[in-house]
């Protein structure tokens, strides 16, 4: 698994998805689930279609949205660890 201080991640970029809204939808087919994500992860999404760290990605973030820097990295922390577990998103290292 990547480390999530050092290493960067990138999106799975085979993996079919659509904007539905502000949301984004896709299908993993290793796992043959459908995941959906709201806002947020709809940006982080999008943001990952290049290799990115987690400092990156929660500078992005807190640019856009209204969240403190603690509560957006854990909450980052937990999402990112969830899409490596399932395989959405993977290290670019």
């Amino acid at each position: 698994m990547v480390e999530l201080e050092t290493g960067s991640i990138i999106r799975r970029a085979e993996l079919p998805g659509s904007r539905v809204d502000d949301e984004m939808v896709f299908f993993n087919p290793v796992a043959g689930n459908y995941y959906g994500t709201g806002p947020v992860g709809a940006e982080i999404w999008d943001f990952l279609e290049t290799p990115r760290s987690l400092s990156e990605i929660c500078d992005h973030l807190l640019a856009k949205f209204e969240v403190d820097r603690q509560t957006c990295e854990a909450q980052l922390r937990s999402f990112i660890s969830e899409m490596l577990n399932e395989g959405i998103v993977q290290p670019a290292d």
